[in-house]
């Protein structure tokens, strides 16, 4: 997979056809509604025959590049170079993001869900008769 950023005078074919990658696929990844509509400035990315296969993740909205890297358990520098981020925060709502190169965390999992706190015994403990009257 590489990135692109398109400059005057680019046509998606044309782009598609220097690196090998394939305009469906392109217009896919980078969520194009209008793929004869690109613009200098706007970073493409494109599957090329040597990255079909990888492992990528759709950045949904509010999602943040932690939240990435602890749903594949992978550590957030990797991410950033992977994907040739300059910053953690360079990722917004329809971004693919290539998680499947990125070596794991070293961070033990951490529990969606606090654990319930075990009895001292593991006993039923009966509840204890009221002495009011």
């Amino acid at each position: 997979m590489i990135f692109y950023t398109v400059r005057r005078g680019d046509t998606l074919w044309d782009i598609c056809q220097r690196f090998g990658g394939t305009f469906e696929t392109t217009v896919r990844l980078n969520n194009l509604a209008h793929p004869d509509h690109i613009y200098p400035g706007l970073e493409l990315t494109i599957e090329t025959p040597d990255t079909v296969g990888n492992t990528f993740c759709v950045v949904q909205n509010g999602e943040t590049l932690w939240d990435i890297a602890q749903r594949y358990k992978v550590a957030i520098e990797a991410l950033v170079a992977q994907n040739g981020l300059r910053h953690p925060d360079e990722i917004y709502p329809g971004k693919l993001i290539l998680v499947a190169e990125c070596p794991k965390s070293d961070e033990p999992d951490k529990p969606d869900k606090p654990e319930k706190e075990q009895l001292e015994n593991d006993e039923p403990r009966e509840a204890k008769p009221s002495t009011e009257s």
